[in-house]
């Protein structure tokens, strides 16, 4: 399946890649809101280490934190991890 913008004239629209076959991991990051995981997808999308968050029930299938994850180191490290950040950030998570 090819996804077009439908807001475009048909000779203009643009063509994208299928989800399945982005090159990272479908997690969403919550860090500026729109940062994808950077690992390579496993299983149903997610990276291994997502995809274990998923098994432990830690997030959904659509990739969002349960809301009963009450170990906040636990909840940065699934949001933060895959992504690259500045070296001066990192000593702050």
């Amino acid at each position: 399946m090819v996804y077009r913008a439908p807001w475009l004239p048909e000779e203009n629209k643009s063509v994208s890649e299928e989800p399945a076959s982005i090159p990272h991991c479908r997690f969403i990051t919550s860090y500026g809101g729109a940062a994808y995981c950077l690992d390579r997808p496993y299983i149903l999308g997610f990276c291994e280490f997502h995809f274990d968050c998923y098994e432990r029930g830690e997030i959904d299938l659509e990739g969002r934190i349960a809301d009963g994850l009450d170990d906040q180191a636990r909840r940065r490290a699934i949001n933060f991890h895959g992504l690259k950040l500045a070296e001066a950030i990192k000593p702050a998570l």
